[in-house]
């Protein structure tokens, strides 16, 4: 494990969602990085090895991540934390790793402890900027952190996953991204999604990370199942954190979710969509998620416009993923100006650079 000694830079995650984000920001500004799970240390020290880490103990006053945090003159981090950089006088700053798509007060006051804000784009900049009288935020607009590792989507590079894959050339792929557990369709349509299109299609059933690495029972058992289910089915990957998310979205030839940070991202490629409506996450729910929220109108409306880029399994009637799927490839054509549209408004520009600006700000500042 290598370690800096002294070092003015730390970043700072207990998820590894926010891992991939920040070791981009890392390997061009230099730094610790401090880790307070041993799962996220060990996925850290597999896909990232050649970048100082350090371990956090919050028992542990004396350890050797508590130490980095408090020498540090800047903290950079995935997720608000507020009551754990309270302790430190480091300045802190937030580097988002998902899209943030309910971005309302209640999310802008979560942030509000910030030094400065890395901002992904229109939409986060015009949602923050509705309370920009109230929390004095300072922020740069410098682009959406994880496109730093999206690869080319290239003939050569396809061939090279479908190989590391071992998936069908020859067959088109679908991924299904779920949400997490309490919005999610994952214990609703995954089995479903498995036994409808397995034999059409190269299929990559991926949970979200929270119940992939720390899923309960229930999570679990579904799990052994899909394993049981798919293991002498050709062409079917359960991805239970194996894989690199941009990989896979770089070989989608269509994408099922439940309209969230994936999908959206997803846009990065101009990957056709079809969204799932289940009953913890459908448009009505939103709408209500938003008002109890306090988000302002616009911005709820311009998040339901992710229902214009694709077709609902629910809203609109399918009986069977496989004629959906289908369906969504006839059309997806039809729904390109929307999802051209809609990234515009989350993203703004479409290119890998954020890591490179939000690299240069921080070294500005030290």
């Amino acid at each position: 494990m290598i370690e800096i000694e002294n070092s003015d830079l730390v970043f700072f995650t207990k998820s590894y969602q926010s891992v991939p984000p920040l070791a981009q920001i890392q390997r061009l500004a230099g730094g610790n990085f401090v880790c307070g799970r041993k799962n996220t240390s060990q996925l850290f020290e597999q896909h990232y090895n050649d970048l100082p880490l350090v371990r956090y103990s919050k028992i542990n006053p004396w350890s050797k991540g508590v130490k980095c945090l408090k020498n540090a003159k800047i903290i950079v981090t995935g997720s608000p934390y507020r009551s754990i950089l309270s302790e430190f006088k480091a300045k802190k700053y937030m580097a988002f790793h998902g899209t943030y798509m309910m971005l309302s007060r209640e999310a802008a006051t979560k942030n509000s402890h910030f030094d400065h804000l890395f901002v992904t784009g229109p939409r986060m900049k015009q949602m923050l900027g509705r309370y920009q009288d109230e929390f004095k935020f300072s922020f740069s607009e410098t682009g959406f952190l994880p496109f730093s590792e999206f690869p080319e989507k290239t003939a050569m590079n396809k061939m090279l996953l479908m190989k590391k894959f071992n998936l069908n050339e020859e067959k088109k792929n679908i991924i299904y991204c779920a949400s997490r557990k309490r919005t999610g369709s994952w214990h609703f349509e995954a089995e479903n999604i498995l036994n409808d299109l397995s034999e059409h299609y190269n299929i990559i059933l991926r949970p979200h990370p929270a119940q992939a690495m720390n899923g309960d029972k229930e999570d679990r058992q579904l799990f052994k199942k899909l394993q049981k289910e798919s293991k002498n089915r050709r062409g079917v990957i359960l991805d239970i954190m194996k894989y690199r998310l941009p990989d896979l979205l770089s070989i989608a030839d269509l994408v099922i979710s439940d309209s969230n940070s994936p999908a959206e991202e997803s846009l990065f490629y101009d990957v056709p969509q079809l969204l799932v409506e289940g009953p913890n996450m459908n448009r009505d729910v939103i709408v209500k998620m938003a008002k109890e929220e306090h988000m302002h109108p616009d911005d709820t409306e311009g998040l339901l416009n992710m229902y214009k880029c694709a077709l609902s399994y629910n809203y609109d009637g399918f009986k069977n993923w496989k004629d959906a799927v289908e369906e969504s490839f006839k059309k997806a054509e039809n729904f390109k100006p929307a999802r051209q549209k809609y990234f515009e408004w989350v993203f703004g520009q479409r290119d890998r650079l954020a890591a490179n600006r939000v690299s240069e700000y921080i070294l500005s500042q030290l």
